[in-house]
């Protein structure tokens, strides 16, 4: 038996794994915009990965696609969790999630969360924050029944 060179083995699982990934982001640039059930499988500083059902995709769901809220990652970085709403999302949890982009040369596939009604209404219902770019935080709601105190109204520098 022929010896192989070090590293060969792990080149060639590298190899694989990017031609793997290829051919899943060009099988999806044909499926923007369908709803798909997943699973959340890994929480990176990017976001969150879930898994398809069918097709066995690995997808990548953004901070920033993940619902109305502003998500972190915890720091045992095994859930994600809504500053404002509390909404947590753990390993292994089932969404639906719709596919927005199919990167071919990035070889990724990427998606946002698709929030069940009642959650979406209850976080309208609050008030939502809007960036303006102004660089002022306002709330969507009228003046009167603002859930934000009057201090902090207009121009707002700090985290909410």
């Amino acid at each position: 038996m022929e010896a192989t060179k070090p590293g060969a083995d792990l080149r060639l699982w590298l190899l694989e794994r990017e031609v793997v990934d290829l051919y899943r982001a060009i099988l999806m640039t044909a499926r923007i915009g369908e709803r798909f059930d997943a699973t959340v499988v890994a929480i990176t500083g990017g976001g969150i990965y879930v898994t398809l059902d069918h097709p066995f995709v690995d997808v990548l769901v953004r901070y920033d696609a993940l619902g109305p809220d502003h998500y972190e990652a915890s720091e045992d970085e095994l859930s994600v969790v809504g500053l404002r709403s509390g909404d947590t999302l753990r390993l292994g949890d089932r969404i639906v999630v719709q596919i927005e982009d199919a990167a071919v040369l990035r070889r990724t596939v990427y998606a946002r969360r698709v929030l069940p009604a009642g959650s979406l209404a209850k976080t309208q219902r609050r008030g939502v924050l809007v960036y303006r770019s102004c660089g002022a935080f306002r709330c969507q709601k009228p003046q009167a029944s603002c859930h934000i105190p009057a201090p902090m109204r207009g121009p707002f520098m700090g985290r909410w």
